[in-house]
């Protein structure tokens, strides 16, 4: 996947991002919050954030997330 940012870790120059250090899935509610500490983990080394968001939750699953 590559995902390109108009500004980037290199300043006012675009950014491609084409071959990820990892790749951070959650497919079922019980792994959103794993994947989002692993991206709070690789933010915190540093590590720049990329990719997209796909958000499709079945209404059960909806209620259950809330708290």
């Amino acid at each position: 996947m590559d995902v390109r940012f108009d500004q980037g870790p290199q300043g006012a120059q675009a950014s491609l991002f084409a071959r990820p250090n990892a790749l951070i899935e959650a497919r079922t509610l019980d792994e959103v919050a794993p994947a989002l500490d692993a991206l709070d983990a690789a933010r915190n080394k540093g590590k720049w954030i990329a990719g997209r968001r796909l958000l499709r939750m079945a209404q059960g699953d909806v209620a259950k997330a809330r708290p």
